[in-house]
């Protein structure tokens, strides 16, 4: 109940915090920079397929697919965010467009090298080992294809002994197990042979 309220589920869509910018106003305002800013990724040609890796409710994929004329799948652990995904989906029009499935992002069944872009918001944080994610995006991925992740990270702030009870308490209220560094995450990705870039 609290996600349909606090996030204004049926207008947002969106079962993140977002990308809150200065001029930010509200929590929907901020989930739809998130989604702007996945759409400026995707390549200028026909026939574009992503996948959203840990789509929630598939609001980024309905977003993608309705803007933008992708073909957007979404996989999820939750049936019951893909139960009212594809209402989302159907109230969009979106059938032939959009399609979300329960599947694990560390092993799929999709086959090699089937999207443009992978993306995912807010949800390897949640891996236990991250580094399963990013191998099989990457095998995922057509070859020229691109990895987007909006997620949250350690910092060095986040380590200070005054703020570490507070992450503490944020990680478990959100049941993330930990979070990975910039180094870690260079580390895990580049163990692969694949080009970082971090902002």
């Amino acid at each position: 109940m609290h996600y349909k309220v606090g996030w204004q589920l049926k207008k947002s869509k969106g079962l993140h915090l977002g990308l809150w910018h200065p001029d930010t106003k509200s929590l929907h305002e901020a989930i739809q920079n998130t989604n702007e800013k996945i759409a400026g990724f995707i390549p200028v040609k026909k026939d574009i397929r992503v996948l959203d890796a840990g789509c929630g409710v598939g609001g980024t994929a309905i977003y993608l697919a309705k803007n933008y004329r992708c073909q957007a799948k979404g996989i999820t652990l939750s049936k019951l965010q893909i139960s009212q995904g594809k209402d989302y989906i159907r109230e969009a029009g979106l059938e032939g467009q959009v399609r979300l499935s329960l599947q694990d992002y560390t092993s799929t069944s999709f086959t090699d090298g089937s999207f443009d872009l992978v993306y995912a918001i807010e949800s390897i944080c949640h891996a236990s080992e991250k580094a399963d994610v990013y191998k099989e995006a990457f095998r995922l991925l057509k070859p020229g294809g691109k990895l987007v992740v909006i997620d949250y990270f350690s910092t060095e702030k986040g380590q200070r002994p005054e703020n570490r009870k507070l992450l503490e308490w944020w990680l478990h209220l959100w049941a993330v197990s930990a979070l990975d560094d910039d180094y870690q995450t260079q580390k895990k990705i580049k163990a692969d042979g694949i080009w970082f870039h971090s902002g």
